[in-house]
């Protein structure tokens, strides 16, 4: 009697253990799941913010070989085509004008996007880029919008895709798409700035309207 006895306070013991384990277990799981999350979104959000960093620095590349001028204030007849960017309506038409400087359309994908990555340029459509282009973006005004996060809001509203046109007392924020609503944009000297919705940029920077070619 006395040995059965111990068997089952031995076996209830095991049970009580394995219980502990398990519950420990599953308090490490709850507080390193989210650390892990955070960390990759912290890690995605540089990887945006460098590929921002290099079309900025294309933007400069390409003003430097073209009299301090961007892609959209250089008509066809100085081999750059303004007025077919303007009536394509598509932001990857703009940053196709840049390819030399970039090299490859993969740094034109964030990597939070759901948009697939385009082979090449030729085959590069607003369904691979994750960023929008500024239209109006002037080396002489650093603070103007060379480009940013797609999930754009503008006074609170979803930015649609195509030309959209800028007031300077209009608001820019961000979704919950991609960043969570933040968001990261490139200006004119080529910096490159992280902003949360809860301090949205004054979008017509300069007190200046301007347009951006948003990927549809």
């Amino acid at each position: 009697m006395n040995s059965r006895a111990s068997n089952r306070q031995t076996r209830a013991f095991t049970l009580i253990e394995l219980f502990v384990i398990i519950v420990i277990l599953a308090l490490l799981v709850a507080t390193l799941v989210p650390a892990v999350a955070a960390s990759k979104r912290k890690a995605q959000r540089i990887k945006c913010t460098n590929n921002l960093k290099h079309i900025g620095l294309a933007f400069r590349l390409f003003s430097t070989d073209h009299g301090d001028k961007y892609p959209d204030t250089i008509s066809t007849n100085k081999s750059v085509v303004r007025e077919y960017l303007w009536q394509s309506n598509f932001a990857a038409g703009y940053f196709s004008t840049l390819s030399n400087e970039l090299a490859t359309p993969k740094v034109l994908l964030c990597p939070t996007d759901t948009r697939k990555l385009a082979i090449n340029f030729a085959s590069l459509t607003d369904a691979n880029v994750s960023y929008f282009a500024g239209l109006d973006a002037d080396e002489t005004r650093p603070s103007s919008l060379l480009a940013g996060d797609r999930n754009l809001t503008i006074n609170g509203v979803d930015a649609k895709g195509g030309i959209v046109e800028i007031h300077p007392t209009d608001q820019l924020g961000w979704s919950k798409a991609m960043h969570r609503y933040s968001g990261n944009v490139v200006v004119g000297d080529g910096s490159v700035q992280s902003l949360s919705d809860s301090r949205p940029g004054r979008a017509g920077r300069g007190g200046v309207i301007s347009h951006l070619a948003i990927p549809e």
